[in-house]
């Protein structure tokens, strides 16, 4: 895909007239201290409530309703082992809807993010106690479902060490007291720090002239902090296995994960087909564990988002008698795998279904989005260079792969149904 762009202070601009929406996205750099981390959660939604123009939440939804239902997005992110704030607007094309809006749009959203409402050093307490009650309520839910307690402790477990863990709460009395204990005075500060030290890169996509350009770049003034991260996070996952109990759940889930040796980013689009052929509904997990063997209600593959660090993990939801037989199951995907015959068909299929894919959606905002996302935010291969490598893939290269993953870790989270 050919970018062409004008870029100040890695503020980048993507004109195109092939869409009816504007989307505009800033990423600003954060670190990944836990509780600075929950404190910007606090922060998103305060700047999303109240501002100094627009000091409650439902003058600035019936502002972004005025602007033609405009969808103005303020959250935390992490890729690999980097966390980011996220500033994101979506709103129609001036050309589209035939009136001249934009520069008030443009405003808005400056005051959104520039015109918090700090008076006299003070957040407003009502919406400041707010937030923090229901950030404590839906953790105090989350810890409640033993599924997600259950998750968290498997990646703390097989990646300790890991952005991923390290930055998740295991402890809702831990995460009471910060919430409970974050001042004024701190989310001011992390404001500034913010806005004054962390841009990385943003951009503007969509039927916008130069002039409408030139005036975004006076509101949203930038420096950005650094010109390339490494988004790298490699882990090491420990020989072991693990159980859990909890009889209050009758399925029973159990992963094995695999540690991905020689793993590297540029072999993207071998994880990707890897995991489809493993996941998709021709997959071999869903073949042997499933239509063959009958053991399973449900099954899966996931490759760390097929990037940053190199694991692979395949789940499946069982009852607890069939664990030993399901283990043996999993051995067997990977055993087919180096079947040249069998690898042939699936790796055509997996090629088969991504055309079609691609195909389809050649013409989707989002797909072309995502692709920007990856040329400016320099997190991974285009969806054109993914495509094409897929498309190059050979039985070989299937074959050969399966030789750098090993089997490292089994976690079985056993409920009561038999």
């Amino acid at each position: 895909m050919n970018i062409d762009n004008i870029k100040e202070n890695n503020l980048y601009f993507y004109p195109t007239n092939s869409f009816a929406t504007i989307k505009i996205k800033l990423r600003f750099l954060l670190s990944n201290d836990e509780k600075e981390l929950i404190k910007v959660a606090i922060l998103c939604r305060y700047l999303k409530k109240t501002n100094k123009k627009y000091q409650t939440f439902k003058s600035i939804r019936d502002q972004e309703r005025y602007f033609y239902d405009m969808n103005i997005n303020i959250k935390q992110t992490y890729v690999g082992s980097k966390n980011f704030f996220n500033f994101s607007a979506k709103l129609i094309s001036p050309r589209v809807i035939k009136d001249n809006y934009l520069e008030s749009a443009f405003e808005f959203l400056h005051d959104i993010l520039f015109n918090p409402n700090f008076t006299n050093n003070k957040l407003d307490s009502e919406v400041f106690n707010e937030i923090k009650k229901s950030l404590i309520n839906e953790e105090k839910k989350a810890m409640a479902n033993p599924k997600v307690i259950s998750k968290r402790d498997l990646f703390s477990s097989i990646v300790p060490n890991s952005n991923i863990i390290t930055n998740t709460t295991l402890d809702i009395d831990e995460f009471t007291d910060i919430i409970n204990n974050t001042t004024d005075e701190d989310i001011i500060n992390l404001y500034n720090k913010i806005i004054n030290e962390s841009f990385y890169r943003g951009y503007l996509f969509g039927d916008i002239t130069d002039d409408e350009f030139n005036k975004f770049i006076t509101l949203f003034p930038f420096k950005n902090s650094k010109e390339v991260l490494d988004y790298r996070d490699y882990q090491d996952i420990p020989f072991s296995t693990k159980e859990v109990i909890n009889k209050d759940i009758k399925t029973s889930d159990i992963y094995v994960i695999y540690k991905l040796n020689n793993f590297d980013i540029s072999k993207q689009h071998i994880y990707k087909t890897l995991n489809y052929m493993i996941s998709s509904s021709i997959g071999l997990s869903q073949k042997i564990l499933r239509e063959e063997r009958g053991l399973v209600y449900s099954s899966g593959a996931y490759i760390n988002k097929y990037r940053f660090f190199g694991f692979l993990m395949v789940g499946a939801s069982l009852s607890e008698e069939n664990k030993d037989i399901c283990l043996d199951g999993i051995d067997e995907i990977f055993r087919r795998l180096k079947d040249e015959n069998i690898v042939s068909k699936l790796l055509e299929y997996a090629k088969e279904k991504q055309n079609q894919l691609d195909y389809l959606s050649d013409e989707n905002i989002e797909d072309v989005l995502s692709d920007l996302g990856e040329y400016i935010f320099e997190t991974s291969k285009t969806r054109e260079e993914l495509h094409n490598l897929i498309n190059s893939l050979t039985t070989k290269d299937i074959i050969n792969e399966i030789d750098n993953i090993e089997k490292r870790y089994v976690y079985f989270y056993r409920g009561s149904r038999k």
